[in-house]
């Protein structure tokens, strides 16, 4: 089993016991579920901050288009759960907050993960 899929699935059941009352199904906290990709929904997001999760957001790069390309690039590459949206992304794991802090652009950081 990989890491990214060990962690998926320790969030997924985590959540699930936390939240009993919603009947949490992976689709509802990941993306891309069936591959157990690590892309948050706003729920997840929402689950994950409530439970005190650490995370840091970066704002993307003004004029920065969000495309299939990045969220192909996030996904093949993160390890660690992530959410983002047109403006910003928040980051689950302390290393790729420094690395992004570290190369200092998002649209920079896309390329150096890609």
């Amino acid at each position: 089993m990989t890491k990214t899929i060990s962690i998926h699935k320790q969030i997924v059941e985590y959540l699930q016991v936390e939240y009993p009352e919603f009947k949490l199904h992976p689709r509802d906290i990941f993306y891309n579920y069936l591959k157990e990709g690590l892309r948050l929904t706003h729920g997840g997001y929402c689950m994950l901050k409530e439970q005190q999760f650490e995370y840091e957001r970066f704002q993307i790069d003004e004029g920065y288009a969000v495309t299939g390309k990045t969220y192909m690039t996030l996904s093949q590459t993160m390890i660690w759960p992530y959410y983002i949206t047109n403006k910003n992304i928040w980051l689950f794991s302390a290393e790729d907050a420094a690395m992004l802090k570290i190369v200092g652009k998002f649209s920079s950081w896309i390329e150096c993960l890609g």
